[in-house]
């Protein structure tokens, strides 16, 4: 085995130092510096989105559980189609390398789950939003950031394991296998049966390991719930004959709802490598640490990406450079090879890709095309309405055209998104128009009333208002704006329609204006810690003295830890205004609560026993 396959073994069995690790301490080991280019995380600008690459199947992830111990009532995965888990998420590495060069390495943001379908076997695919997550290594006085937006469909079975993923092909390698990686640490294997301890063999990136799983007391579990500690030992590493040098310590801490999805992750896990056994010159040492809380919506500043809105396809931007400058069709898109298809070829050839290997080469310039014509011709984009009504279609074929035709945003693309849902009677496809509708600059009356009235209905009521927040921040017209932000000030009036309000709080937040602010503070001083937090979210993308106010008050005087964390990692991009980094300082040396005093600081460090 050549010392850099080598070397990419000993840092993949880190974890999720992967990527990161990888890039800065493969550097180190040549004693060169790291790079000193900066890659903003985060989506891309510009109109045009990609699609991610589809389920590719994962016959090497296997799973073979053992387990033992009296039944204590079985518990398996499944979340409801179409539901969304909304995460606030932190992982931070300490990758130390012979005792002397560290690479602190860290994924912080918001991790949006999206069930996308279940099967009649029992399997789920889960699309991993990341596009609310920034990443970042860092190694002596450099530091990268690495971009991770985009989305991984994950294939799980009943009992929660791997049996595919697919990340987007559209991000860099190390960002490719990081967004692995996060795969990797998030998933857990449910008991057979119900027993109070069971074993799983889980293949992950770098080889095979064998996960110890318990049931433990938790007052925290709901009824029909589960609380679990996980230990994981490594059995295997891909390309090294005989036992791995490899030990690892620590253990992982969940709450599962009865769906078997994570409310809340925790725990700190050390791997030590003897990179000599591998044919490497040195030892390596990875502290991790890990929390995921489950959150009743989307957090602060990059809650709903306005180059990426969370959607069923999840496009992300195609960067500008890959069209001709030369070329460029309706409103300013640059034009792209298939532009001269029609629109049954272009729906033909997307519905031949789905679900198969061939999605990423197809999809992404068949969908831009698709826009551009919609956007182009107004008869098209009527022909495109009279498809949806008609209920014909194969998928993924109408949920394509209702984001392409929320894309195009032309004033018949939406008259014929709202004609087509509204004739097809599907309330997936109307959910889906809700959100498909925030995409567009130039919202008309009609499609606001659409909005609006969606508001009414418990089942499209967060997708509408998540609708109306996205097109509030991203209108042209400020009456039209202001109309929107008046109407999700109105559902959280004590005499409104009344309803959960966290998806209003983080829309409101996204339509970012100032003058929500007394809408707000109820909120900001209620008894509910969640919807505290909710609201501090809000408060993050708020620009001006009142809001950074508001937020120091909640980061200094709140009784919750939680909901002080949020209203510190909305202050840590405002150090510059009055008195916010004097109370950061503070914070950082005086709060009881580790993870505050982190965020207070600025920096990823780790929390040692």
């Amino acid at each position: 085995m050549r010392p850099r396959r080598r070397l990419a073994i000993v840092l993949g069995v880190a974890g999720l130092a992967l990527a990161a690790g990888l890039a800065a301490a493969g550097a180190w080991a040549r004693r060169e510096p790291p790079p000193a280019a900066v890659v903003r995380a985060g989506p891309p600008s510009g109109q045009a989105r990609r699609a991610t690459a589809g389920v590719v199947p994962a016959p090497a992830l296997p799973s073979q559980a053992r387990s033992e111990g009296p039944s204590l009532g079985p518990l398996r995965l499944t979340p409801p189609e179409g539901a969304r888990y909304h995460y606030a998420l932190e992982i931070v590495h300490s990758t130390r390398l012979d005792g002397q060069a560290e690479v602190l390495s860290s994924v912080r943001g918001e991790l949006v789950v999206r069930v996308r379908q279940r099967l009649p076997d029992g399997a789920v695919t889960l699309d991993h939003d990341t596009s609310g997550l920034a990443a970042e290594v860092a190694a002596g006085d450099r530091r990268t950031e690495l971009p991770l937006a985009g989305v991984v469909r994950v294939r799980r079975d009943g009992r929660g394991a791997l049996l595919g993923l697919a990340p987007d092909a559209s991000l860099p390698a190390e960002s490719r296998n990081l967004q692995r990686a996060l795969v990797a640490v998030l998933g857990l294997v449910l008991p057979e049966g119900g027993e109070a301890t069971w074993e799983a063999e889980e293949r992950d990136l770098t080889g095979l390991a064998l996960a110890r799983y318990e049931r433990r007391p938790s007052a925290e579990a709901p009824p029909g719930g589960l609380a679990l500690s996980r230990t994981r030992r490594v059995l295997s590493v891909d390309g090294v004959e005989g036992d791995p040098p490899v030990t690892t310590r620590g253990s992982l801490q969940a709450v599962l709802d009865p769906e078997g999805m994570p409310l809340s992750l925790e725990g700190e896990e050390t791997t030590d490598i003897d990179g000599v056994g591998l044919g490497v010159p040195f030892r390596v040492q990875d502290e991790r640490r890990i929390r995921l809380e489950r959150r009743p919506a989307l957090g602060p500043a990059r809650s709903v990406p306005a180059a990426a809105p969370a959607n069923s396809l999840a496009w992300e931007a195609v960067p500008r450079a890959e069209a001709s400058p030369l070329a460029v069709g309706a409103e300013g898109r640059p034009r792209g090879p298939h532009d001269s298809e029609p629109v049954d070829s272009l729906l033909l050839a997307l519905e031949r890709a789905w679900g198969t290997e061939d999605w990423e080469a197809v999809a992404p310039r068949r969908f831009l095309a698709l826009v551009r014509r919609l956007a182009a011709d107004e008869s098209e984009a009527g022909r495109a309405g009279e498809r949806l009504a008609s209920g014909r279609l194969l998928p993924p074929s109408p949920s394509v055209l209702v984001e392409a035709l929320g894309e195009a945003g032309t004033p018949a693309a939406q008259r014929a998104l709202l004609a087509g849902v509204d004739g097809a009677g599907d309330p997936e496809l109307h959910a889906l128009a809700c959100l498909s509708l925030g995409s567009c600059r130039r919202l008309l009356p009609e499609a606001r009333a659409f909005l609006e009235a969606a508001v009414l209905d418990p089942a499209l009521r967060a997708h509408a208002v998540q609708g109306m927040g996205m097109a509030a921040d991203r209108a042209e017209e400020s009456e039209a704006a202001e109309a929107l932000v008046v109407r999700l000030e109105g559902l959280l009036a004590p005499d409104g329609p009344g309803g959960d309000p966290s998806p209003v709080l983080i829309a409101l937040g996204n339509a970012a204006r100032p003058r929500s602010l007394p809408v707000l503070d109820p909120f900001l001083l209620g008894a509910d810690p969640e919807l505290r937090r909710a609201a501090a979210g809000a408060l993050s993308r708020m620009e001006g003295q009142p809001a950074a106010d508001r937020l120091m008050t909640l980061a200094w005087r709140d009784a919750d830890p939680r909901v002080r964390r949020e209203a510190v990692r909305a202050l840590d991009g405002r150090r510059d205004e009055d008195g916010v980094a004097g109370l950061l300082a503070d914070l950082a040396a005086l709060d009881p609560d580790p993870g505050v005093r982190e965020a207070a600081a600025g920096r990823p460090a780790l929390i040692r026993e």
